[in-house]
């Protein structure tokens, strides 16, 4: 009977401990979805239009978000979509542009609604490897934009 009650005792425990991390997660969860809302609600204060590609997307860049380091530019870059794309009219993205080698990697993105971007559709980080950026592209125009000095 002593075993048995100590059993329950653990399940109790174990339930007790899952409820809490479930608690903090949701917690966590909430806090990121708020932050992002705040960091949306002026997106468009710091952009700068750069180029159009051959769809109508139109691409910006928030220059005062811009990181350098040697040959390597840090900057978020904002793509307002001519038409939705997987329910999104536009998405911010934390880029890191090598000016040196022509490429680019991403670090996360943030998917909005509206093209004004403030109402977030959802966030991932998405820690990607180098992609070559092809030449007269609209990536090669943002990056041609971010790399002046």
């Amino acid at each position: 009977m002593e075993k048995l009650c100590t059993l329950i005792d653990r399940m109790i425990q174990i339930y007790s401990i899952g409820k809490y991390l479930q608690k903090i997660q949701k917690m966590k969860n909430k806090i990121l979805l708020f932050g992002l809302i705040l960091l949306s609600q002026n997106a468009l204060a710091d952009f700068k239009y750069v180029t159009t590609n051959d769809i109508g997307d139109e691409f910006y860049v928030d220059f005062s978000s811009k990181k350098v380091n040697k040959n390597l530019v840090r900057a978020l870059v904002l793509t307002e979509y001519n038409k939705p794309s997987d329910g999104a009219l536009s998405v911010s993205t934390d880029k890191e542009f090598d000016c040196a080698n022509n490429a680019y990697r991403t670090f996360s993105v943030v998917f909005f609604l509206d093209r004004q971007a403030t109402k977030v559709k959802d966030y991932a980080k998405v820690p990607l490897g180098w992609v070559v950026i092809p030449s007269k592209s609209s990536t090669s125009k943002v990056m041609q934009a971010v790399c002046k000095k």
